[in-house]
Parts: C-alpha cells; sequence; structure tokens
C-alpha cells in the first residue's frame, strides 16, 4: 500500500505541471494583460520550468513528507493564484447595472399661449448629467449658464404684438459614446390678446 502510494506520488509533479502550464498559456492567450497576475514561481519563467523539471527527476529521492509538503506548498501557491485570477476578472469585466446611461436633449416651455408682455420660460438640458459631460446650450442665440439640476432656464419676455412666434434652442452634448451631438429645437408660442372672446 505504502509503495503503491509512493509510485502514485511519481506522476503527480508531472501531471500538476502539465496540467498548469497548460492553464497559464490557456488564459495568457485569452487575456496577454493576465499574465501580470501571481502564478506559482515554478510555471513563471523558463528557468523555474527547468529548476522544477530538474525538482521532478529528483522527486523519487524524497521522503513521503517532503513530497506532502511540496504539494500541500503547491496546493496553496495555486490556490492564491486562483484568487488573483478571479480579482482580476472581476476587476476588468464590465458591470451591467439597472440604471444604465441613455443621453438625450430635452426642452420644455412652461406655456404656448401668453398675453402680451407676458414671461416665457424655456428649460432645455440633456437627458443623463454629468459633470465632464456637461452640455452647451443655446437659447434664442444667448449661451445659457446651466442650474444645480443642470438644466438651462432662460426667460424671454414676449412681443407685445400678436401672433405666432418660435424660439431657437441649440443643444451640443457628447453622447454613450464619447461622439459630439448637436441638437436643434424650435419652442414654439402664441401671444394673444388679455380679453379673448371665446
Amino acid at each position: 500500500m505504502i509503495i503503491a502510494s509512493i509510485q502514485s506520488l511519481y506522476s503527480i509533479p508531472s501531471l500538476l505541471f502539465e496540467k498548469l502550464f497548460a492553464f497559464k498559456t490557456k488564459v495568457t492567450g485569452v487575456d496577454s494583460a493576465s499574465d501580470k497576475v501571481d502564478w506559482p514561481n515554478f510555471i513563471n519563467a523558463n528557468d523555474s520550468i527547468q529548476s522544477f523539471k530538474a525538482f521532478q527527476q529528483q522527486f523519487h529521492s524524497i521522503s513521503v513528507s517532503e513530497a506532502q509538503t511540496f504539494l500541500s506548498s503547491l496546493q496553496s501557491d495555486v490556490l492564491h493564484s486562483e484568487q488573483q485570477h478571479l480579482l482580476y476578472c472581476l476587476q476588468t469585466t464590465a458591470t451591467w447595472t439597472h440604471d444604465f446611461e441613455v443621453f438625450e436633449a430635452i426642452v420644455g416651455q412652461n406655456t404656448k399661449i401668453l398675453k402680451a408682455g407676458d414671461a416665457l420660460e424655456i428649460t432645455a438640458g440633456v437627458g443623463s448629467f454629468f459633470q465632464t459631460r456637461l452640455p452647451e446650450i443655446t437659447i434664442a442665440g444667448k449661451n445659457v449658464a446651466l442650474n444645480e439640476n443642470g438644466l438651462a432656464v432662460h426667460r424671454i419676455k414676449t412681443s407685445t404684438r400678436l401672433g405666432n412666434y418660435s424660439v431657437p434652442v441649440i443643444i451640443q452634448f457628447i453622447d454613450q459614446d464619447g461622439k459630439p451631438v448637436e441638437r436643434t429645437f424650435s419652442v414654439e408660442y402664441t401671444v394673444v390678446d388679455a380679453i379673448r372672446k371665446q
């Protein structure tokens, strides 16, 4: 029984070495950056591989307890390497969350029908707001600063003449793909008489 156990130990270093080296080759073949992750010393470099092969040839001359110690150390190295690779994969994998980003321009106004001399309020912005992607908004030819909510609010004093009017709004922003986008809107309103017959 003991002799059979010792004989089975002779094949373990070779088998482990081949499997670990094949694993390293496959992982680095998928993502070469993963080669920066810690590997067990004996599969890190060719000289380490040569020293491992030399150890493998002398493996039959060590005691069973030394072989078990070596295998325990090897198991610890492999577990450490596994942990490092899992951390690497977690850190380099994109995560999906429910709060995905979509960018779209928005424009609003307080009313479409005004009396002569009333104030028209136009609100414009982009659907997602980030400090690094603040939009540039032009209303009626004027660049309008954004408020604390990331919106441009601009008040216009309407004409005293009755009729239909429009105000151009231009919104420039960077979309989710990093491309510059420009959207043009026309905010329309009507100025009516203060006393309007129904």
